[in-house]
């Protein structure tokens, strides 16, 4: 699309599409970030329907996309973080979460490679058990 996205031309844009495609009768639902220029879209899209006789709600048919919506919600949140300093409690519990989960995974693996090495060990014996009873 060239040009300004304003919501006029972009229904424009989703209206041609859709009779290229020969949806306009299938059309359900539009999935979007939260940009203005969506809603916007959805209104005019609607109305443009509308002189095709087909009934679109721009807002029951409109969706905002859960993942923009979790994303700005948890940009929002590290930003109020932020702001509190480097001093707080938050984020003092933040850092000592993160050097305990850093000392877990480490003990975690060396947990492993004590296992690997018994398993090893068992193995060897197993096999030794084996040629034992072959003889």
């Amino acid at each position: 699309m060239t040009g300004r996205h304003i919501g006029k031309q972009l229904a424009k844009e989703v209206l041609d599409v859709l009779n290229e495609f020969d949806l306009i009768q299938k059309l359900f639902c539009i999935t979007t970030d939260n940009a203005s220029n969506n809603g916007k879209l959805m209104k005019c899209l609607s109305r443009e329907l509308a002189k095709l006789r087909i009934n679109w709600d721009p807002k029951t048919h409109h969706i905002s996309c859960l993942n923009h919506v979790l994303h700005l919600a948890v940009t929002d949140f590290f930003k109020k973080i932020k702001s509190l300093g480097p001093k707080t409690e938050l984020r003092k519990g933040l850092k000592v979460q993160k050097d305990s989960n850093e000392e877990d995974a480490k003990e975690d693996a060396d947990e492993n490679e004590d296992f690997i090495a018994q398993e090893d060990d068992e193995e060897g014996e197993e096999d030794e058990e084996d040629e034992s009873l072959d003889i």
